[in-house]
Order: C-alpha cells, then structure tokens, then sequence
C-alpha cells in the first residue's frame, strides 16, 4: 500500500471511528435518567382505602424534592440517586425522607432513552412511620399542571 493510499485509509477509519464514538456518547447521554430538576404529575393513592389525590413532585438540582398536594400543602424532602441500574439503563432508582413529617419515598424513573421515545414515567412507593403505604405514578411535565384548590379539602399525606 502507497502513502496515499494508507494516509486515506486513516483518514476514513478515523472520521468512521469518530462518528462511531459521537453517536455512542449522544446515545449514552439520552439514556442517563435523572430525576433532578424535572417536575412530574402524580397520582397518589393510599392502598388501604384506595383514596387517590393529583399531586406535583418537582425535583430542584440540590437533592430537594417538593411534593405539592392537590389541597396546595407542600412537604419538602431530601432525595438522593440510588445505584444504578446496570440491566435497563433508562431506569433511575432514587429515595426520599420528608424534612418535618415521618414519610420515606423509594422512586424509580423509567426515562425517554434515544429507542425508547416515551415521555419520562415516574412511580414508587412511600411509607410513613405509622406504617401507612402508598404508591404513586406520575408523567413528566415541564410545569405540572395546576390544580383546582377545592376548600377544606383535605390532602392524603397530611392526614397520615
């Protein structure tokens, strides 16, 4: 093989390889899941009676999550990532504990990857210390929907 040839032959196995690798870290990038700085709309449900009321979980970027129930009560939390998921790389594991009341919150995040174009899911579970369970599911939403305050009505987690 001429210099020619082999200096074209690098030049295309080089710009082949660099497309290779760009696309393998944009693919990698949509595929990371993270719950931080993303809001979500939720349904809560308390399995004893199956009670259900809307709420917002918006994840701030400092580990903060606010969940706003559908009565306008906030509770803050402290969340943190869990390890990842080495078998689905669009599952985010996270858990939660309340800041002033007794709850835990154990949530996973099945993310829009770059096959997978769906908006980002979110569902889990929580606990209070009294041993009441709930689960939650919920959507992202670049702002959660607002909510009809209806008066005196009374949030799920607040009577826990």
């Amino acid at each position: 093989m001429n210099a020619s040839k082999l200096h074209t032959y690098l030049l295309r196995s080089s710009f082949t390889l660099s497309l290779l690798f760009g696309g393998l870290m944009i693919f990698a990038a949509s595929a990371r899941a993270e719950v931080a700085g993303k809001s979500y709309d939720v349904t809560i449900t308390l399995l004893s009676t199956g009670d259900t009321e809307q709420a917002c979980f918006q994840f701030d970027n400092v580990n903060t999550l606010t969940v706003t129930e559908q009565g306008g009560n906030a509770i803050l939390f402290t969340f943190a990532p869990r390890t990842p998921n080495k078998t689905n790389r669009n599952e985010f594991r996270w858990q939660a504990v309340s800041r002033t009341q007794n709850f835990g919150v154990s949530g996973l995040e099945n993310a829009s990857g770059f096959l997978n174009p769906v908006s980002n899911l979110l569902d889990g579970n929580i606990i209070s210390q009294g041993g009441a369970t709930l689960k939650f599911q919920g959507q992202a939403k670049a702002i959660c929907t607002p909510f009809n305050i209806i008066s005196g009505q009374a949030d799920i987690l607040q009577q826990l």
